[in-house]
């Protein structure tokens, strides 16, 4: 308990309800008291709390006269036409005085009106909570009135009913839950109930084995059959709760004062908070749910100076006012309830023992949460807090506390976007619409690269993919074919006998089925694995079939063989059949065309060897790509190739290649692309070698050196690979940096609540490889438990080391050590038994 600031007043008081102006307080000089210097005067005052203030006196913001004291102050709350409400008091003289705080702090005339209709003073009033232009006041002779301060300049009056009895009214008390229900208090103990809508009194009560006489009556603020009074009898100072549906005997009775009580006030914003204050001296805080006190406030040592109210702030939590005949109003912070701590003295032994401090065994409702929330796994988010009763006031005493309490969990989504371009992956992967998803990638995509990509991904699902990377490496065959004809037109005419026209079509007919016939190790026109034909026989003329009688008719050149010089002595190794060492002169003579048809009438290996000789002696750029075509030697091609022209090369493999030949060596093209700098035309090859490692460590640096990379980027990268893997078949994954990526986009799947696709990406993780990343296994784990449906995947392993732990004194291990395969079948068994 902490006291703030006080004000050296005998004085009633009124906290200010302004949700503007909490700090402030109306004084009004309290009836039936008289001050050392005998001054009779009445002063109706505001002052301000100023907590920042370093003086202990709270500060005077305004003042003015009244024409008589006051028995009880009230400060109406914001209506129409009143910004700062009204304060009101119940007056010495039997009136109703009203004022205008506005004016007070202007330090105007701030008088506003009066009612008269008590014949005694007013002891008693309180407002309509929900209605703050009415109020009721009570005095002498039973006298209980109700005022409309709609036109405060002239307010209105009218009794609720009959009056009770001949007694004095010490307290009423406005229904907070039905308005138009209120209680007043008499000081022959009785309390009666009044319903203004009949204007009439409907129940009354009082304590049968008590005779004692009520100061003080409130009603719960959560309950409307709830009310709570206070004895001011000094043989009986007990407080009451009472339930008007069983009148009989109060349920509860409070006793902790030692003489009589005197004042109640109900905390605004923990209905189980009640004040009280007593002839004792005493200023209690109860919990009023269970019957027991929890602090108490500091007293004036002297008896006399007791208080006679007690309020708590509307505005301000844990801030309360009290007012004592000792002259004082005093207001206090019961965030320190608890009494200064006694210095710790020293025992008979001189040892200095520690005090326990003491507890506050309440946590007030303006300590605790009043809403908050916590995210579990799988993207869910449990909130709890409190609901308000319809149609209660916001500013209602006890309406905090009232409120339900609800606790709701839902499914938090943040990556819409995401979401649903990860469901149309899904179906995509689950219907095998892969060719027609490429398709909307390379339509969607905005640069080459990734058009490309697409399009290479796209054609490994064609059954004629060959054909298709041609198309992709713009070497279409249609169109080439058609140039080369149109090239064709445009060149001289080669003067050529062939026969007549018959025979010429017969021989072209012969070259097409020589050439479309396979021979016996399944190439076509292949002179490897044996000795050739009769070589003459691909150069035999149109007239060899010819009937002798004709071949005399025909007009036919003669032929002469060489008398000298060079071609003499290449005949002559013709004649002896030497076409070895014909066609080294033919070499060595420059007559290469010559080599080799002289060659392609030899052996084999003399073919071999002279296509070889050629190859080196020409070094022009067609005969090197023909040489690496002619001897099918296209790993000197990829090796050698310049890489400006690697789509050439790409193409060589893709017309020539076998189909393992053309994967690995794609694979190597790729790689000294990569090792270039080309990651582009890296990627391309690798997707042809179906080589999904070194395409996927070419996809994830790229992502990794973008800085702002994002999760729709991530996105893209798993789209390409699932697409990747799809067309290789491929159900496990060895690349490290890809299982990463795997377990990011899993978690980011598992967050958004998606947590069977989470874990279908989970469980390509190779599981037993030593440099599996833990923090993918742990969210494995942690999905496979979480998730809905797991049929179909195996169980994980369990993915945290097990520790063995033994007491002190040692023990055997089969006390207390389960196996871990036996664990993990119980946890396993335990979670597919909790999904069924």
């Amino acid at each position: 308990m902490s006291k703030l600031k006080e004000i050296q007043k005998q004085a009633t008081f009124a906290w200010s309800p302004l949700v503007d102006k909490p700090d402030l307080m109306a004084t009004g000089t309290v009836a039936g008291t008289i001050g050392l210097d005998f001054d009779t005067s009445s002063k109706l005052e505001l002052y301000s709390l100023d907590i920042t203030g370093q003086s202990p006196q709270m500060t005077l913001k305004g003042t003015v006269n009244a024409d008589s004291r006051f028995h009880k102050l009230v400060w109406l709350p914001s209506h129409a036409g009143q910004p700062n409400g009204l304060v009101v008091g119940g007056m010495e003289n039997g009136s109703i005085g009203i004022w205008n705080p506005s004016k007070i702090l202007a330090g105007e005339d701030a008088h506003v009106g009066t009612g008269q209709k008590h014949s005694g003073p007013v002891q008693a009033l309180d407002y309509n909570i929900v209605q703050p232009n009415l109020i009721a006041s009570g005095g002498n002779d039973s006298e209980l009135f109700i005022w409309d301060l709609s036109n405060p300049s002239s307010p209105s009056a009218y009794s609720p009913g009959n009056k009770a009895q001949q007694s004095e009214i010490t307290s009423i008390s406005w229904n907070r839950k039905v308005q138009h229900i209120i209680a007043s208090a008499y000081y022959n103990g009785n309390t009666y109930v009044w319903d203004l809508k009949a204007r009439r009194s409907i129940i009354n009560f009082s304590d049968r084995n008590r005779k004692c006489s009520t100061r003080s009556i409130l009603w719960n603020p959560n309950e409307a059959t709830s009310i709570v009074t206070a004895s001011e009898d000094d043989d009986h100072p007990v407080i009451q709760t009472w339930d008007l549906r069983y009148i009989n005997t109060p349920l509860k009775t409070l006793e902790g004062h030692r003489r009589g009580v005197w004042g109640l006030s109900w905390c605004p914003f923990d209905s189980s908070l009640l004040l009280s204050c007593g002839k004792d001296n005493r200023t209690i805080c109860w919990n009023i749910e269970k019957g027991e006190i929890l602090c108490e406030f500091e007293s004036s040592t002297d008896s006399n100076h007791w208080n006679f109210d007690v309020q708590w702030s509307p505005r301000i939590p844990a801030v309360v006012a009290t007012s004592s005949f000792g002259g004082n109003i005093n207001a206090f912070s019961l965030q320190d309830v608890n009494p200064r701590a006694a210095t710790p003295a020293p025992n008979a032994l001189g040892v200095v023992e520690p005090v326990a401090a003491p507890l506050f065994k309440h946590t007030p409702s303006w300590l605790q949460r009043p809403v908050g929330a916590a995210f579990g796994f799988g993207g869910k988010i449990a909130v709890f807090g409190r609901r308000k009763p319809v149609g209660t006031s916001p500013g209602a005493p006890g309406t905090v506390a009232a409120q339900q309490r609800t606790i709701h969990i839902s499914q938090v989504v943040t990556e819409q976007g995401l979401l649903e371009r990860a469901d149309k992956l899904e179906n995509v992967l689950k219907q095998r619409n892969y060719e027609q998803f490429c398709e909307e990638k390379i339509n969607a995509s905005t640069s080459a690269e990734e058009k490309a990509t697409w399009g290479f991904l796209k054609v490994l699902f064609d059954e004629s993919s060959r054909k298709k990377i041609l198309n992709y490496l713009g070497h279409d065959v249609e169109s080439t074919q058609n140039e080369l004809q149109n090239f064709l037109k445009t060149l001289p005419e080669l003067k050529i006998s062939s026969g007549d026209k018959e025979n010429k079509q017969d021989s072209q007919q012969q070259q097409e089925d020589e050439q479309q016939q396979p021979t016996e190790n399944g190439d076509n026109n292949s002179t490897e694995g044996g000795e050739k034909k009769d070589v003459f026989s691909l150069f035999k003329s149109s007239t060899d079939e010819l009937p002798l009688e004709v071949v005399k008719n025909l007009n036919i050149v003669p032929i002469s063989f060489p008398k000298d010089g060079d071609e003499q002595l290449i005949t002559r190794s013709l004649l002896i059949g030497d076409f070895a060492t014909a066609v080294q002169c033919c070499l060595r003579l420059g007559r290469m065309a010559d080599a080799l048809i002289l060659a392609s009438c030899g052996s084999t290996d003399l073919w071999k060897k002279t296509q070889q000789a050629y190859f080196e002696i020409e070094q022009r750029p067609f005969t090197r790509v023909l040489s690496c075509i002619a001897r099918e030697d296209f790993a000197t091609l990829v090796q050698s190739a310049d890489l400006k022209d690697w789509k050439s090369t790409l193409s060589i493999l893709c017309t020539y290649g076998t189909e393992e030949n053309f994967k690995r060596l794609a694979g190597v093209l790729g790689d000294r692309l990569d090792a270039a700098d080309d990651t582009e035309a890296a990627t391309l090859c690798y997707i042809c070698a179906c080589d999904i490692d070194k395409t996927v460590n070419i996809w994830t640096r790229s992502h990794a050196s973008n800085k702002e990379s994002s999760n729709s980027e991530l996105l893209n990268l798993i789209e390409k690979v699932s697409i990747f893997r799809s067309a290789t078949n491929s159900t496990t994954l060895s690349n490290d940096t890809l299982a990463s990526k795997y377990s990011k986009y899993a978690e980011i799947l598992a967050s958004q609540g998606h947590l069977t696709d989470s874990l279908r990406y989970l469980s390509a993780l190779n599981t037993t490889h030593p440099s599996s990343d833990p923090s993918g296994l742990v969210l494995l784990d942690r999905v496979y438990r979480a998730a809905p449906n797991v049929q179909g995947i195996a169980p994980p392993p369990f993915p945290f080391p097990i520790v063995d732990v033994y007491p002190s004194g040692g023990a055997p291990r089969t006390q207390f050590q389960q196996p871990i395969q036996n664990q993990q079948q119980q946890q396993q068994q335990q979670h597919h038994s909790n999904n069924q």
